[in-house]
């Protein structure tokens, strides 16, 4: 008979703590790249963070203005259909900007949407440019009067909403919108109007 030689013990001890130490080789590597990844992710919420930081202080809202009011036709009476005038305080838009760097390049975005029923309805836009705001100020801005005067009468329902476009410090384009969403951007909304 032939016998089968399968080497010393010495021999299969050292096969098997290689494969025990590649096994955990690889196991580390596994997990080194779970870190990585981790860290890259991190790494990327703190730069964007740290990207927003001066856009995130600036904020803008509407307010009315408490020294303009103006004349509206309105319907004085449901059955009666009797017509007449009332004041309405006239729209503001307020941008405040709280961060310790101007910003500039400021597009000042009205929005009006009048609805008259379910399916008729307009909405038209104005903007207005400014060129900066400085650190920890803020900018009142008034609408386009023809924005605010209805082009039709009756009982519509009228929003306004106001967006604002603007460059931070390190020329990085931003838009808050009327929702309160920051986005940066590319695209100046102010090249869009006419």
């Amino acid at each position: 008979m032939t016998s089968i030689d399968l080497g010393d013990f010495p021999g299969w001890v050292q096969a098997g703590t290689t494969a025990v130490a590649l096994y955990f080789a690889y196991r580390a590597a596994r997990t080194a790249e779970r870190l990585y990844l981790v860290e890259r992710e991190r790494d990327e919420e703190r730069s964007k963070a740290v990207e927003q930081e001066q856009a995130a202080r600036v904020v803008i809202w509407m307010e009315q203005d408490t020294e303009a009011k103006t004349d509206h036709d309105v319907d004085l009476g449901f059955m009666t259909g009797e017509r007449g005038t009332a004041q309405r305080w006239e729209p503001l838009a307020v941008v405040r900007n709280a961060s310790d760097l101007p910003i500039t390049d400021v597009i000042i975005w009205f929005q009006r949407e009048t609805v008259h029923g379910p399916d008729d309805s307009e909405f038209r836009d104005d903007a207005q440019n400014h060129p900066g705001i400085p650190p920890g100020s803020t900018y009142k801005f008034r609408a386009d009067p023809s924005l605010l005067k209805p082009r039709s009468y009756g009982n519509a329902d009228i929003a306004f909403k106001v967006s604002v476009y603007f460059k931070d410090a390190a020329r990085r384009e931003w838009i808050r919108h009327a929702d309160g969403r920051l986005e940066r951007t590319s695209r100046n909304p102010g090249r869009s109007h006419s």
